[in-house]
């Protein structure tokens, strides 16, 4: 590599603060201070899906390992779980009190993990009925279905 840009997204009409690549390695999925997440071609560099939804500054974006929906983390207080085919919220994670840093997915995809202002990680399952070892049911693990 020798530090050349080969590609460029633009649309976002705030900083962009994450970004993160689908494990097929043919999307780029990327947050912003404009509260959107968006979904973009590597090949083409054109924006494929726009995810809205956050009240606040999207801080942190990761994708799950099946590639199938990216999680987001705002200073709205919430994580979202997104489909990315269709750009739909599947779920919201309601249980932070200060903004969510950043987020992570364990590499089995059953649990979201986030990071919040509060100094503090909550660990939760995003599918109904899992949960995560070492939950109390605090933090992201209060969620809510959309």
């Amino acid at each position: 590599m020798n530090g050349q840009e080969v590609r460029r997204f633009t649309g976002h009409e705030g900083p962009v603060t994450s970004v993160a690549v689908t494990p097929d390695g043919r999307h780029v999925v990327s947050g912003s201070n404009d509260t959107t997440v968006r979904l973009w071609d590597l090949a083409t560099g054109k924006e494929v899906q726009r995810f809205t939804g956050h009240d606040g500054l999207v801080l942190s974006v990761a994708v799950t390992p099946d590639g199938r929906h990216v999680v987001s983390g705002s200073n709205d207080n919430t994580v979202r779980l997104w489909d990315l085919e269709t750009g739909q919220e599947v779920r919201r994670f309601t249980g932070h009190q200060n903004w969510v840093l950043s987020v992570a997915v364990t590499p089995d995809g059953r649990h979201v993990v986030s990071g919040s202002g509060m100094k503090r990680c909550a660990c939760g399952p995003w599918r109904r009925g899992k949960k995560c070892a070492g939950s109390r049911g605090t933090g992201i693990g209060s969620g809510a279905s959309r």
